[in-house]
């Protein structure tokens, strides 16, 4: 064999081409996958999510000594946290002292409303970023130096050279 042309004749060469598209399409699939999976998700902002009280208090979320369970979608505040968020509305307190005197009971209404907040992470345009660069460099990377890399090991063991004749193809 000396030339390419000859080379496509033969089955196992045809074939060995097909195993590597399979792989080449198998590789940008999972690049794909790997990028889909920094999907930006929908969290609290916790910096703005406030806490109105019925009274007119308004407390930062991160500011008073609770935790509001949030996830996303359909907030979840547990029943310690609701009462807690009771007593601060209320009496201005988190908790009852463990010494103290005076017991301070949860007030059986709602007396609060949370006006919460929502952000990305990571944001839109850093998705489109990630995207973009991990889609094109990692194509590019596989493409042009493991694709290169290997086809000129195979034409130099065949043809004895790494680059043969252009007018063969």
């Amino acid at each position: 064999m000396k030339t390419i042309k000859e080379l496509n004749e033969k089955v196992w060469y045809r074939t060995l081409k097909v195993v590597f598209l399979i792989f080449s399409i198998s590789t940008s699939l999972l690049i794909m996958a790997f990028t889909l999976g920094s999907f930006p998700t929908k969290v609290i902002n916790w910096d703005k999510t406030k806490l109105i009280c019925n009274n007119g208090k308004i407390y930062d979320a991160k500011t008073k000594d609770f935790f509001l369970w949030g996830y996303g979608i359909g907030d979840y505040i547990d029943a310690s946290d609701n009462a807690k968020i009771k007593k601060i509305c209320e009496y201005n307190i988190i908790d009852n002292h463990p010494l103290s005197e005076k017991e301070y009971k949860i007030p059986e209404w709602n007396n609060y409303t949370i006006k919460w907040v929502y952000t990305w992470e990571p944001s839109i345009l850093d998705f489109i970023s990630t995207v973009i660069n991990r889609i094109f460099w990692g194509s590019a990377i596989f493409y042009v130096i493991v694709f290169e890399f290997f086809l000129r090991i195979f034409y130099y063991i065949i043809f004895g050279t790494s680059n043969p004749k252009k007018d063969d193809y």
